[in-house]
């Protein structure tokens, strides 16, 4: 269970944002925040399933982005009714990735929630279904913090050899 956050209005503007991710402004929320539960990231919400699918990340728009950020990392998100899908992406160098299934995510999108006054509150998080990988996260809100849940399935397994006995 987490208990303490933060969340605070970010620099880049809903334009900006609307510029880099290839949707109309009117898809966005008017803000993006930074939020941290344990792992810094921007939040964004968008306001239609279509924009989220479509949405595009370059790593020098994510930079620019994130620029008062400590890393670059963009959690994007679309709610209906109790169920969210979201996507998440970050950088490696100069390469945009995707990652398809975000627990640290999940947990500052509950953060952000907590700060809007919405708790009590359950949500199921659908991410990852564009990239073939489907992950479901559980986000919980209340009184007493967030907490987030799911299930773990692996996608591969090895061994690793040191070389050192």
């Amino acid at each position: 269970r987490i208990a303490g956050y933060t969340c605070e209005t970010a620099a880049a503007t809903a334009g900006e944002f609307a510029r880099m991710l290839g949707v109309h402004t009117a898809d966005l929320a008017e803000h993006a925040y930074r939020v941290n539960s344990g792992s810094e990231q921007l939040l964004m919400q968008v306001m239609s399933l279509d924009a989220l699918q479509s949405a595009t990340v370059d790593a020098e728009g994510l930079r620019t982005l994130c620029r008062d950020c400590p890393r670059d990392v963009l959690y994007l998100w679309y709610e209906e009714g109790d169920t969210v899908h979201s996507r998440l992406f970050f950088t490696s160098g100069q390469t945009v990735l995707e990652d398809s299934g975000t627990g640290s995510a999940c947990a500052n999108l509950g953060a952000y929630y907590a700060h809007c006054g919405r708790a009590p509150l359950t949500r199921t998080i659908f991410q990852g279904d564009g990239m073939g990988r489907p992950n479901r996260l559980s986000l919980a809100v209340d009184d007493q913090g967030i907490e987030v849940g799911g299930r773990v399935i692996e996608v591969g397994r090895g061994e690793f050899y040191s070389g050192l006995n």
